[in-house]
């Protein structure tokens, strides 16, 4: 499959780790990117930073029309298109501001202003948010998860979404003004 993954069942998987020290937290700026898709909704594909309760840097799906969404578990953010198909969505944070992302396009919210990052013992959650519930399970494939320590510029960052974007074969999805639509970075 041209989304070829780790496949997450909806149901009762995800991946977990604590206490990884090299991940951002507290006020340190940082970012998460996936590459993956998934259908349900209220659904978290990876977040971190935070404690057992849950994590404050989240990118899932949520609301009414599978939204891609960016969260800091009190303010959440989405972007102009379902996650019903394939989709490269981004965040970042930092102390008090939050910008989103998806396939090359901001959220028409950035920066989302924010609380104070929580400073928490550091954990990783890919494929469910902190509850149990299977509603809050990822629903399929999740090709690429990436996190950062920083905030990339905004050069770079078209350069590491073009190149997901070829990865996935999702270029002809990113805006036709992106500067890496029509070639490979």
């Amino acid at each position: 499959s041209a989304y070829a993954g780790l496949t997450f069942d909806g149901v009762a998987n995800c991946f977990v780790t604590t206490s990884l020290a090299t991940l951002p937290t507290g006020s340190t700026p940082g970012e998460i990117w996936v590459v993956g898709n998934d259908t349900a909704l209220n659904t978290v594909a990876c977040g971190c930073g935070n404690n057992t309760a849950g994590q404050n840097r989240q990118i899932g799906v949520g609301g009414t029309g599978n939204l891609a969404r960016v969260s800091d578990k009190t303010t959440s953010s989405s972007g102009p298109a379902s996650w019903s198909s394939p989709q490269i969505v981004k965040g970042d944070w930092s102390e008090t501001t939050m910008n989103g992302y998806e396939t090359g396009v901001p959220f028409a919210g950035n920066p989302a202003t924010i609380g104070s990052l929580n400073t928490g013992t550091t954990r990783l959650r890919i494929g469910a948010n902190a509850n149990t519930s299977a509603s809050t399970f990822w629903n399929g494939p999740i090709r690429h998860v990436m996190i950062l320590t920083g905030v990339l510029s905004d050069a770079k960052r078209q350069k590491l979404e073009g190149w997901l974007a070829w990865d996935a074969g999702l270029q002809a999805s990113l805006p036709a003004t992106h500067p890496y639509r029509l070639f490979r970075p």
